[in-house]
C-alpha cells in the first residue's frame, strides 16, 4: 500500500497548537445553536465533533479515532464540563447526524459505481504521466475525496499496474527480436557467476576520482 503520509489524503494530526484549534475548530453561535437543535443532550458532543472534522477532512472519520485534544477543545466550545464524554452511537443515530451535516453544508453524497468510474477515468489518464501510486492518489484527490483511503490505494495500484503493462507491451511490440534476445542475455548468469551483466550495468558511479572514472568508462564500454 502507498504510504498515507506521502499523499494529500486529509487526516487528523495527533496534536494541535492553540492557533490551529482556534482556526479550524472554533464554533460560531449559530453552529452551537444548530448542534443543540439537531441532537439530544447526550449527543451534542458527538454531532459537534462530526461537524468540525467533516468541515476539515471532507469525509467522516471514525469518531473514536478523533484525538482527545480535539475532543476536549470542542467540548469547551460547547461549554460542557470535562466529564462529558462521547456517547456510544447506534448506527442509525450516526447516520442521521451525518445526513444533517451534509444538508447543512450543502454536500451531496458521491460514491458507488459513478464515483469510482470518475476516479478510475482520472487515475487512468494520470497513470501515463505519473509513475508513483502516491502521486496518482494525490491527483485523484484533487478530483474527489473518497471516504476510505484503501479504496484510493487499490484503485491507484490497479491502474498503475495496467498502465505499466501497457507501456511494457508497447515497447516489446516495437523492439526488434534480436534486441529482445540481447536484453534477455543481460539477465543470464554463467556457471559460478552469481550476478548477471544487468546487475553490473545498473551499478551507480562512485565518487568522482580518476580511478573511479576509468572504471566507469570501462563499465560503459
Amino acid at each position: 500500500m502507498a504510504s498515507l503520509e506521502r499523499t494529500a489524503y486529509p487526516t487528523l494530526p495527533k496534536a494541535y497548537s492553540k492557533a490551529e484549534l482556534q482556526r479550524d475548530f472554533s464554533f460560531s453561535d449559530d453552529e452551537i445553536k444548530w448542534v443543540r437543535s439537531k441532537s439530544k443532550a447526550p449527543f451534542h458532543l458527538n454531532l459537534a465533533v462530526l461537524l468540525k472534522t467533516f468541515q476539515v477532512l471532507r469525509y467522516f472519520p471514525d469518531i473514536t479515532d478523533v484525538p482527545g485534544q480535539l475532543v476536549d477543545f470542542i467540548r469547551g466550545e460547547l461549554g460542557q464540563r470535562s466529564k462529558v464524554k462521547l456517547a456510544e452511537y447506534k448506527w442509525f443515530q450516526q447516520y442521521r447526524h451525518m445526513n444533517a451535516i451534509r444538508a447543512r453544508l450543502g454536500v451531496t453524497v458521491f460514491y458507488g459505481s459513478d464515483a469510482m468510474e470518475l476516479a478510475e477515468r482520472h487515475a487512468k489518464a494520470m497513470s501515463f504521466v505519473l509513475d508513483q501510486r502516491a502521486d496518482i492518489i494525490n491527483s485523484v484527490i484533487e478530483e474527489l475525496i473518497c471516504q476510505d483511503y484503501s479504496t484510493l490505494n487499490d484503485l491507484a495500484e490497479r491502474i498503475h499496474a495496467e498502465s505499466q503493462e501497457a507501456i511494457f507491451n508497447l515497447v516489446v511490440t516495437r523492439t526488434p527480436v534480436e534486441v529482445i534476445h540481447k536484453l534477455k542475455d543481460l539477465l543470464d548468469t554463467d556457471f559460478g557467476r552469481r550476478q548477471s551483466d544487468f546487475n553490473t550495468l545498473k551499478q551507480s558511479p562512485k565518487k568522482p576520482s580518476r580511478k573511479h572514472l576509468e572504471v566507469l568508462i570501462d563499465h560503459l564500454a
